[in-house]
């Protein structure tokens, strides 16, 4: 059905207000969203049917309205935001990339102005801020009192982790629209962020009743389970049912173990085990069945271990600074740079804990051993190892019933639930390893608690601490002893791993490998599944540019180089690629403005900007040296 854009104004207003039920009654009269057939219609039915709990519906108008006109503005813009949803961020830069700024000159401002906002967010999801900063001013040059644009903003203030700042410009999206939606879920957000949980607690609350909103409904609920206010989120999961009249079969199954969770917390099992039966999903299919087991005995629930008042709010560099602020006592900075290699820890960890007067040991995580240290108040550190990427997660709950642990990241207060077993079976490879720090007043509660392969990480800890000293022989005597224990243990071939590191240098193996030309082509495609699984990985980014850069496709490998030096500000090398492929392409100026600009971020906390910086300037200076040679005259 065709339906003229004046027919379309009574329910884009409905819809800007936030009104999503009334605007809904309004294009009752026009039949069906499916039966839309005209762009404008498709690409406001399909942000309807989002908001109203039809996610798939929702998607499948906007990927028809770009098939049907792949040369319309505002479908152009969709199609970008569901590339980027879909595919991650190099996909959504290429597909913008792909429209030049000359495609937009007869584009409403508006549109134009949220074209130029969405590159903005990309760049300020990839840290790269510098080129983000750019495109926000070039998009509120256009619609300076545009209230999504805050939006956009203060998602690139949270990006930088300026968060005052982020919080400021999201607040005022809500000046421009009263209760904007978006607004006021990005505040609310920031907020939690923060540690000010009550604050956004009552945000959320009040727009709830102003605005008819689903989504806020959910997240106002999500919150009220962080904050353990489990019958308030029940209610709240029940409004977000009537909010949403155009449920999907997969939104049912995700709210159905929303119902099962909150159910749960308020020890209604019984409704808990229905719920999670419908969600249709491993996790909570087994979670039914234990409940069936337990039969009538009371719901023990989570053990949850709580920060004291006020000690978790400020974003933390490194999860290890969790533990002083856990157990309330002054420790010096963790290292700021102390992120783990791919499956090898970092030795700093462990000395910096024994250095600011903790006891620590490390284990491999299993059941039996999280429940056991969550149950004796001890939290501990889980790292997940992905390929090109690994972070560690403080443990600070664990349920039995539900075979769950809540992780807490140390951004915010928040802690989140996720499944034992998916963690321990995806992490298999590299144990997962778990880090248990504890003050030395504390330490006897570790006695008599079994932690599997202590003692063979103690091996690998002596290994790695005797390379940190430089001191090879020791090194390679403590790899010889755990060999001689168990050879094929997974911590020898780590502890034989670490020799090799310190021996070899593997960005030269990985040249070798990519300068196999007959294996570009099947490189390129493995790294692009892995940056699209790992979007926040710099090193795929890095080695994606490699395989662009044999593949003489210049321009695309200079931005992976850039996006990778973005993400990752400890490592000079991708930064020094960037440079080197920016000088290459006549980017000289932006790719020094990028460096300048990440130097002057991190300047007294990391050494890798300063590095790269320093390697920028003796380059440029080299090519100011150079002379150009004197041509003889006749």
């Amino acid at each position: 059905m065709q339906i003229p854009t004046a027919d379309l104004a009574p329910i884009r207003d409905l819809y800007g207000r936030g009104l999503y039920i009334q605007a809904l009654r309004a294009a009752d009269r026009f039949g069906p969203l499916t039966d839309w057939s005209n762009t404008a219609a498709r690409l406001l039915g399909g942000r309807l049917a989002l908001q109203l709990g039809a996610a798939r519906l929702g998607r499948w108008l906007h990927l028809r309205a770009y098939r049907d006109t792949p040369a319309h503005p505002e479908a152009i813009y969709y199609h970008a935001r569901y590339r980027l949803e879909k595919f991650g961020p190099v996909s959504a830069w290429r597909f913008l990339r792909s429209h030049p700024d000359q495609e937009w000159y007869d584009a409403a401002p508006e549109v134009r102005a949220d074209w130029y906002g969405l590159h903005a967010f990309v760049c300020g999801r990839l840290r790269d801020f510098d080129r983000a900063d750019r495109w926000l001013a070039k998009a509120e040059a256009l619609a300076h009192d545009r209230a999504w644009l805050c939006v956009e903003r203060a998602a690139v203030f949270e990006f930088a982790e300026r968060y005052d700042e982020a919080l400021a410009v999201a607040r005022h999206s809500r000046d421009l629209v009263p209760f904007f939606r978006p607004g006021v879920q990005a505040e609310a957000h920031l907020l939690q962020h923060t540690g000010k949980m009550r604050a956004a607690l009552d945000l959320l609350v009040e727009a709830s009743a102003e605005i008819e909103s689903g989504i806020v409904a959910a997240h106002l609920a999500a919150l009220q389970i962080d904050l353990r206010h489990y019958n308030d989120a029940r209610q709240s999961y029940e409004r977000y049912a009537e909010l949403s009249p155009l449920m999907d079969e997969e939104t049912g199954k995700w709210l159905a173990a929303r119902r099962a969770d909150s159910a749960y917390f308020c020890g209604d099992g019984t409704a808990a085990a229905g719920h999670a039966e419908t969600a249709g999903e491993d996790f909570y299919t087994a979670f039914a069945a234990r409940l069936a087991a337990a039969g009538n005995a009371p719901i023990a629930g989570p053990v949850r271990l709580d920060f004291p008042p006020g000690a978790t709010p400020a974003p933390l560099r490194n999860p290890l600074d969790s533990f002083p602020r856990f157990w309330g006592v002054a420790a010096a900075p963790a290292p700021a740079d102390g992120a783990p290699a791919d499956g090898l820890q970092d030795p700093r960890e462990r000395l910096w804990a024994v250095a600011n007067g903790f006891a620590a040991a490390e284990f491999t995580v299993t059941p039996t051993a999280a429940f056991a240290l969550v149950e004796r108040g001890l939290p501990f550190l889980v790292t997940m190892v992905d390929a090109g990427y690994s972070h560690s997660q403080m443990v600070v709950g664990a349920d039995r019933l539900r075979h769950s642990l809540w992780l807490h990241e140390g951004a915010d207060g928040r802690a989140n639930e996720t499944p034992l077993g998916i963690l321990i079976d995806r992490y298999a490879a590299t144990g997962p390893r778990g880090l248990v720090v504890v003050p030395m007043a504390a330490a006897g509660r570790l006695a008599g608690l079994e932690l599997p392969d202590a003692t063979r990480y103690d091996g690998l800890h002596a290994v790695q601490t005797a390379l940190l000293g430089h001191d090879r022989p020791t090194a390679q005597k403590a790899v010889e002893a755990m060999a001689a224990a168990d050879p094929g243990h997974l911590l020898t071939r780590l502890a034989r791993l670490a020799i090799a590191r310190y021996d070899a240098n593997p960005t030269l193996v990985l040249h070798a490998v990519l300068s196999d030309p007959d294996r570009l082509a099947e490189v390129r495609r493995a790294m692009a599944r892995a940056v699209r699984q790992r979007p926040y990985a710099p090193a795929g980014y890095y080695i994606l540019g490699n395989v662009l850069w044999e593949e003489r496709e210049f321009q695309s490998a200079t931005d992976m180089y850039r996006f990778a030096a973005a993400m990752e500000d400890r490592d000079e090398q991708f930064a020094e690629s960037y440079f080197r492929a920016a000088r290459a392409t006549g980017q000289t100026a932006d790719a020094m403005r990028f460096l300048t600009a990440r130097y002057e971020r991190t300047k007294g906390t990391l050494a890798g900007p300063a590095r790269a910086m320093f390697y920028a300037l003796s380059e440029q200076d080299e090519d100011a040296n150079v002379q150009e040679p004197e041509v003889a005259t006749t």
